[in-house]
């Protein structure tokens, strides 16, 4: 429990006589009767009562009922470092937590640096010592914890850079895709109309050869048509080679894509 101090000075500690009937302030000299005495007892009763339950409470990791009492004691007890401290230590779940410059719902530097400095302000040379201490190894922890969440936001942007641009790609190759595939349905669609046609004219041109007496004109006629197949298959499979490979390579980027 700590000592009462004088009421008129603030800074002295009150020291009893032999008999408990009166008290004298080191400091100031104020001299206080039994009556007096006992009314600054309960004061000071009350707020070792507050810390002592507060205490419990973080001890128990429950920091939010040690909130409420820390918040009681300031609003009691406003010049007393305790209770700033231990809003501190709530505010941070036992010194645990950190702030972070990314996340909305994360504790705020500003207001943690308020319950630091008020602790200060109103500690003793013993009381200051710890919390600085124990302060600035929070504020070293803090630092490192700022890199790490920098370089994850970082790393974030940089993955969902690739993905779009991944994105992109995909898109590119699958235009040219359907451009091929509807070049195929196109052909497809005009096929037997057109190859009617070179049917027809063919056979025209072998009847015209024969009734003429040109053999050779059939020989070349045939030639032609032979050619005429052989590099319509001939782009056929090429074209179809290339909607598989695009296939693939799709197929390859979405892939690469999950990955990220």
């Amino acid at each position: 429990m700590q000592k009462m101090q004088c009421s008129v000075c603030g800074s002295g500690a009150l020291v009893m006589d032999g008999k408990g009937e009166f008290a004298t302030c080191e400091h100031c000299g104020m001299k206080y009767d039994r009556n007096a005495i006992n009314r600054i007892l309960e004061v000071f009763q009350g707020y070792d009562t507050l810390v002592k339950n507060a205490e419990t409470f973080l001890s128990l990791h429950e920091y939010g009922k040690a909130w409420k009492i820390f918040g009681e004691i300031t609003d009691k007890y406003p010049d007393r470092a305790r209770g700033w401290w231990g809003l501190a230590e709530c505010y941070t779940n036992g010194f645990k937590q950190y702030c972070d410059a990314y996340d909305v719902r994360a504790i705020k530097k500003e207001e943690l640096q308020t319950y630091y400095e008020r602790a200060i302000r109103f500690a003793t040379e013993n009381e200051k010592a710890h919390i600085v201490t124990i302060f600035d190894e929070y504020q070293s922890r803090q630092a490192k914890f700022d890199i790490k969440r920098e370089n994850e936001k970082n790393a974030a942007e940089r993955r969902s850079h690739a993905i779009a641009e991944l994105g992109n790609r995909i898109q590119d190759i699958q235009k040219y895709q359907n451009f091929l595939e509807g070049k195929v349905i196109s052909r497809k669609r005009n096929g037997a109309a057109s190859n009617l046609l070179s049917i027809i004219a063919f056979i025209a041109a072998v009847i015209i050869a024969v009734n003429a007496g040109i053999i050779s004109g059939v020989v070349f006629f045939v030639a032609v048509a032979i050619v005429i197949a052989i590099i319509t298959a001939i782009v056929k499979a090429v074209r179809k080679g290339k909607i598989k490979r695009l296939q693939k390579q799709i197929e390859l980027l979405r892939q690469e894509q999950n990955q990220l």
